[in-house]
């Protein structure tokens, strides 16, 4: 039996393992994996909504600037609850 030692990253929806570090060549067929878990800190997601709205702008520097019932409105197709 060979061994190879990675890191890899689990995909959003936790089905699919991408390593970093390919596997050497090997026979056709399955393969063994053994995953083993590391407890990491997630840090807390935190958003800076006033950030976020500046960047867009200073992006999108054209873009119209609607309020929120304007965007509303656009979204709904003009139709009122």
């Amino acid at each position: 039996m060979r061994a190879i030692e990675t890191t890899g990253t689990v995909d959003d929806d936790r089905r699919h393992l991408t390593l970093h570090t390919p596997l050497p060549e090997i026979a056709a067929g399955a393969v063994k994996i053994i995953v083993q878990f590391e407890d990491q800190p997630v840090p807390p997601r935190k958003v800076d909504f006033t950030a976020a709205l500046g960047a867009y702008y200073r992006e999108f520097p054209e873009a119209p600037r609607w309020s929120t019932e304007e965007w509303m409105d656009d979204i709904r197709g003009g139709d009122r609850p």
